[in-house]
């Protein structure tokens, strides 16, 4: 056991550390925890010196998490220079130290639990700070499809930890999406346009169906007459009447087209004379 004391604002504090190694340099000693994992992604075996092949020791397990929670923790770590390495200027910030006791905390939670601990071994769930990802979720699906259950194979499925988690997992409304709102309005805009334009291209071709039948409907009236005289220029005065009174309404109109009309067939008269 080793006794160390820092003066901190004029207190003075003790700590009592077990199984650190302890430097000095520049005045004043550090501690360095060469047991720590070196890989950048630990497991919960690796972070109290374990591998999933030897399994885990109760004893040693308890002995080294009160180890590592009387160095990382908040309370206790803020009046101690702990470096990553044994080098006394590698000295770890807040953050880190805080980050290393979220870790030892969960990996604790998992092995000291048989059954958390039997989940992870199995679909890796549980566990923030390692090894995730596509291997988690296929090694998740694959027990959850040996045990029966139908799921997505999840993470956030395998760690609703009440049943109040899986109850709000199943009706989490989804999020929000703003390129999908600006593509939905995109397209009800598209298809609003092009029933649009459908409506205006059926109204062209009925309107010109329209107007050919009615132009059809004059020549046989004109043909006919109503038994008037049946010449040819009256038939054409006849047609080009009944085609006036047909597109125009007004009387200004009427008078316009009359005098048109009236010019027509004199010219025809006149070439027909001419010939």
């Amino acid at each position: 056991m080793i006794l160390r004391h820092n003066l901190v604002s004029g207190f003075s504090i003790r700590c009592y550390i077990c199984g650190f190694a302890t430097h000095a340099g520049d005045g004043e000693s550090h501690i360095f925890d060469s047991k720590w994992p070196k890989d950048t992604t630990p497991t919960p075996y690796s972070v109290f010196g374990f591998t999933e092949k030897t399994g885990v020791d109760r004893k040693q397990l308890k002995k080294r998490y009160h180890e590592l929670v009387k160095l990382y923790h908040p309370d206790i770590s803020n009046n101690i220079k702990i470096t990553k390495t044994p080098k006394a200027e590698d000295v770890m910030s807040q953050t880190e130290k805080l980050m290393r006791f979220k870790i030892v905390t969960n990996a604790y939670e998992i092995l000291r639990d048989e059954s958390k601990k039997r989940l992870y071994d199995h679909t890796l769930s549980g566990w923030s700070y390692g090894p995730q990802g596509a291997r988690a979720t296929t090694r998740g699906y694959q027990y959850a499809n040996t045990h029966g259950y139908k799921s997505n194979a999840s993470y956030a499925y395998y760690n609703a930890g009440t049943w109040e988690d899986l109850h709000n997992l199943n009706h989490e409304r989804p999020k929000f999406d703003p390129w999908t709102a600006f593509l939905w309005i995109c397209g009800l805009i598209i298809c609003f346009e092009g029933t649009a334009l459908l409506s205006r291209v059926e109204d062209s071709i009925v309107g010109n169906h329209f107007t050919q039948e009615q132009t059809e409907n004059d020549l046989v009236q004109s043909r006919v007459n109503y038994g008037l005289e049946t010449d040819k220029f009256t038939r054409l005065r006849r047609f080009l009447w009944f085609r006036t009174f047909g597109l125009y309404r007004s009387k200004e109109e009427f008078d316009r087209e009359a005098i048109k009309n009236e010019r027509l067939v004199q010219s025809l008269k006149n070439k027909e004379k001419g010939g």
